[in-house]
């Protein structure tokens, strides 16, 4: 029943679940960097953040409607030219402008494949595997966000550039995915919507084995149940006469909305941040840690189907929830306490050449709310200065004892030292634990 042509268009449709993961999770790295070089106001990073999200819940709700007029394959290559345009703009980026911009593209790239693949992935694939082929585009969206940490780590290594391979990286998959589609065909149900029956007869053939009976499933999208549904003005009515139906889809909508509202977001776009406020001062090394607990969350969410059949869904829905919420609360208390403690990272000494330490800031972070000013120190000993950060490397200070990468002194422009930091990656690897468990069997 299944052909090798069918494997190839769901890994090429599944891509776009890489791109959709890769991109969401890889802003978190690169921000890093993008904030120092272009020297970013809070309001600024906030923008660049959300603009993706706004355009692309816009473009979700007119995606939909395209999708019927057009077609299914023509929006999903429509949203990988918008994938690989949006990538190199934000790569070649010299200013805040032309970020926003690209960041904008991404979210209509996002807002269009996010509604068009599943629906391409469920409409060329039979019955029997259509559940396990929309999973798959579940996983490659997971499998894109460890991705965007991996490469965000690799590329770190060089902090004047890295963050523009960051984002430049994921017009690869999309070139894979637009060329790889120009292969293949419609699916059938919108073929046969649009009175072209003969090609989608030819599509469903492309898609099938040689021994399936093409004009029985062909017969079945004609005049089968879901043939009824085939008008949205129909479905509607139908959907809000029948109390299971409405039952069903709100409770539906009701879980997905609140996996919205659990505080996720904050997790994957800010990640790399609270590891660092968690008290990471090295930057490389909070992008590994975030790497780790992305491939944490990776496995888990592989955990969830495989445990609904002997823990059960209701009870697994229980447990994930209980977790998600203790393991905020825990994040929030760590976070809570860790602002309360009295400043023990004060600068102790100071250079007249330097105007940040002219400033004669007495702590770490009164040094580093100044956006030009890093707090460089030595962890055994009470030897530390306020310099000004070298503007085209964040890793060290313009001069001073931070000049260059040495093991003797660290250099830090976004958070202070603190002792507390494996107290916040616990929290932070637990609420990714149950969240992947509660998302992968919902």
């Amino acid at each position: 029943m299944i052909s090798f042509k069918l494997v190839v268009a769901n890994l090429l449709a599944s891509l776009g679940g890489l791109l959709l993961g890769y991109q969401t999770i890889v802003v978190s790295p690169a921000m890093i960097f993008v904030v120092l070089q272009f020297k970013l106001s809070r309001r600024e990073q906030e923008l660049i953040v959300s603009i993706t999200i706004g355009v692309a819940a816009c473009a979700a709700i007119f995606a939909g409607i395209l999708c019927d007029h057009i077609g299914r394959k023509v929006m999903i290559m429509f949203a990988s030219v918008l994938y690989i345009i949006s990538s190199i703009v934000m790569a070649i980026s010299p200013g805040m402008w032309w970020l926003l911009t690209g960041r904008s593209l991404l979210g209509l790239a996002i807002g269009m494949s996010s509604m068009a693949t599943p629906i391409y992935i469920s409409e060329i694939t039979p019955e029997k595997f259509r559940g396990n082929s929309v999973s798959l585009y579940n996983y490659f969206v997971i499998i894109g966000g460890f991705l965007a940490n991996l490469f965000g780590y690799i590329f770190s290594l060089q902090p004047t550039n890295g963050w523009k391979y960051m984002f430049g990286v994921a017009a690869i998959p999309a070139l894979i995915q637009f060329l790889g589609f120009i292969f293949l065909h419609e699916t059938p149900r919108f073929l046969i919507s649009k009175k072209k029956t003969d090609k989608a007869r030819k599509s469903l053939k492309s898609f099938r084995s040689r021994n399936h009976d093409i004009e029985k499933e062909l017969d079945n999208i004609q005049y089968g149940p879901l043939s009824q549904f085939q008008d949205i003005k129909s479905l509607i009515p139908r959907i809000f006469k029948s109390s299971n139906a409405k039952m069903a889809i709100f409770v539906g909508c009701t879980m997905q909305a609140l996996q919205q509202f659990v505080g996720i977001n904050s997790i994957v776009y800010y990640s790399t941040n609270l590891i660092k406020m968690a008290g990471i001062t090295d930057i490389q090394d909070a992008i590994l840690i975030s790497t780790i607990i992305s491939g944490i969350y990776l496995i888990f969410s592989i955990f969830g189907p495989l445990s609904t059949d002997w823990i059960g869904r209701r009870r697994l829905s229980i447990i994930s929830t209980l977790g998600l919420l203790i393991s905020l609360v825990y994040i929030s208390g760590v976070f809570y306490y860790m602002d309360k403690v009295p400043e023990t990272h004060y600068v102790y000494n100071s250079t007249d050449s330097d105007t940040c330490s002219k400033l004669n800031y007495s702590t770490c972070s009164n040094c580093i709310k100044n956006a030009a000013c890093g707090y460089c120190y030595q962890e055994t000993k009470n030897n530390s200065f306020c310099l000004v950060i070298e503007k085209y490397d964040p890793y060290i200070s313009k001069e001073g004892k931070c000049n260059s990468s040495t093991d003797d002194y660290k250099f830090t422009a976004i958070n202070c030292p603190s002792n507390l930091a494996i107290f916040i990656l616990v929290g932070i690897g637990f609420y990714l634990v149950f969240f992947g468990i509660a998302e992968s069997h919902h």
